[in-house]
């Protein structure tokens, strides 16, 4: 494990096309009025037509029976005039409290899916403060499961299947990630996006982003404290995987590629950093990608800036190696087997 500083500089410079919405980010009164703002933003979803993009894609919706007795809703939304060539398992963000999986984030893989002609399982889990930890898991866990029982009803190849999450859905990806690599399910690739991983909140960055004028890090205290509530102890003893930035001196082999992404001025660049760290050291595999003047989810809270643009594209490359790679793999698979007969 890294040792933090006894001293530490400011937050590096936000990109001169950022800086504009940090600055107009509100502070909150107290941790009461913050949680309402979150959950007051779930209602905020995409129309039909931004779903399915005018006929591009189809969508539906499928509630499977899941864990604890509760049912999970997942929104189906696939290519309309082929095949899907794979499928997507995407848990939005928001924190584990706010967000939904029709929400204003939805597009940036819907581009990937466009791209790559995907499934996207858009999975609708447990929020806090209604549903604490480990609802979201589970039903996360659930959702991935059954994707991968379901190939055949779906019309995607298995080989080419993938978890992606975002924020606090990155958070979820990777616990569900611990809990797949345990039960021997198999995947494609990994997609961890400025992911909340520590409810410690102790790293270096995060400290920088506290000390800085940005009106966000106390936001992450609400959430974590939402999400754990007043069980953390026992919950994380029960789930350790809840909280994976606590567990980066363990074992993090046995995972498919991962690509790994935050922005160099986010709370959670060191906690993303360090689960990177923690894949190669265990002999994974996985991309990091930071960029410089960035914040969290930069490409979502300003799409339009040079820097959101360069590493929206950068995912999408990624996506695009991986299905290549898989093609290539299933093709050779196949001329093999076609040589034996």
């Amino acid at each position: 494990m890294s040792v933090q500083p006894s001293a530490f500089g400011p937050l590096p410079p936000y990109d001169p096309e950022i800086a504009p919405f940090m600055a107009s980010i509100p502070a909150y009164e107290n941790q009461r009025a913050a949680l309402e703002a979150m959950i007051q933003q779930r209602e905020i979803v995409l129309g039909e037509d931004q779903i399915t993009r005018n006929g591009t894609f189809t969508a539906r919706t499928k509630v499977i029976q899941g864990q604890q007795g509760r049912s999970v809703t997942m929104h189906l939304i696939g290519p309309a005039h082929q095949p899907a060539r794979g499928a997507i398992v995407w848990l939005h963000s928001g924190g584990m409290v706010s967000g939904a999986a029709l929400s204003l984030d939805l597009p940036q893989v819907l581009d990937i899916a466009e791209d790559q002609s995907l499934l996207v399982v858009a999975v609708e889990y447990g929020r806090a403060p209604e549903h604490p930890a480990p609802a979201g898991m589970l039903n996360s866990l659930d959702a991935l499961n059954w994707v991968a029982a379901h190939a055949d009803e779906l019309n995607y190849p298995r080989n080419a299947l993938f978890l992606h999450g975002l924020s606090g859905g990155a958070g979820l990806a990777a616990a569900v990630a611990f809990e797949a690599r345990a039960a021997g399910l198999d995947y494609a690739g990994l997609v961890i996006d400025g992911a909340m991983i520590d409810d410690r909140m102790i790293s270096l960055s995060y400290q920088q982003l506290d000390s800085s004028s940005a009106a966000v890090a106390g936001m992450y205290r609400v959430m974590w404290n939402a999400v754990l509530g007043k069980e953390s102890p026992s919950i994380l003893a029960d789930y350790p995987h809840l909280a994976v930035g606590r567990l980066v001196d363990e074992d993090f082999s046995g995972f498919p590629p991962v690509f790994l992404m935050c922005g160099a001025s986010d709370a959670f660049r060191d906690d993303t950093t360090a689960m990177a760290q923690a894949i190669w050291r265990s002999g994974g595999t996985a991309d990091l990608h930071q960029w410089a003047g960035t914040i969290h989810g930069s490409d979502l809270m300003v799409p339009e800036a040079h820097v959101s643009k360069e590493s929206a594209a950068v995912r999408r490359g990624w996506y695009d190696r991986m299905m290549t790679r898989i093609e290539e793999d299933t093709k050779l698979s196949l001329d093999e087997k076609l040589q034996a007969i």
